[in-house]
């Protein structure tokens, strides 16, 4: 059985809770009721630091769950254990700058979330298309993630056009947005522009 299948929370490996407190803290903020939840790892979580979020996301009354290091795992667990109430989940975009195996499980990944989380009432998964960052020769630009993990202005551009979409979609609630284009409000925009 793939591991990642198995929900379950994440180790306490430093011994300072940090993770379970950031879930409970969760717990209390659905209670508020958003409309939108955005759940997973470093992605999201850093996608509330930038102008994006705040231009596009804080009008819909959004809320971020992201948790660095959490694994497909940890996120279904915290689906299982309360953070999904009534919210919107999202999907988890390809990584590493040339095709690898890797791509090949996070699809896999996103179908399962995807099947999963189908019978759950008001859930709605969009799962990222891979052609937003790999281009035709397979390879994922310095430009869009830094890393070729985390996003750059232009990456969370790309993956928050067609969120901010179908939020708006789903919701029947429309944000003016005069210009969501960023040049480098994103934590890594500057080092994405410097690179080869």
């Amino acid at each position: 059985m793939n591991p990642a299948a198995d929900a379950q929370p994440m180790q306490d490996v430093q011994g300072d809770g940090r993770w379970m407190s950031q879930h409970k803290r969760f717990l209390t903020d659905t209670k508020r009721e958003p409309e939108v939840l955005f759940i997973g790892d470093s992605l999201i979580q850093n996608l509330a630091r930038t102008q994006l979020w705040k231009r596009m996301f804080e009008p819909l009354h959004c809320l971020n769950f992201g948790i660095g290091g959490d694994q497909t795992q940890h996120v279904l667990w915290r689906v299982q254990n309360g953070e999904l109430e009534n919210l919107e989940p999202k999907g988890i975009p390809p990584r590493g700058e040339k095709p690898n195996p890797l791509r090949i499980k996070i699809k896999e990944i996103n179908d399962n979330l995807a099947m999963q989380l189908d019978d759950i009432e008001n859930c709605t998964f969009l799962a990222t298309d891979p052609s937003m960052y790999v281009d035709a020769e397979g390879k994922i630009s310095a430009m869009d993630m830094y890393d070729y993990l985390h996003l750059t202005s232009r990456g969370y551009q790309k993956l928050c056009d067609p969120l901010l979409e179908l939020a708006q979609d789903l919701l029947q609630e429309f944000v003016k947005v005069e210009n969501t284009s960023q040049d480098s409000d994103s934590l890594a925009g500057d080092l994405a522009t410097k690179a080869p």
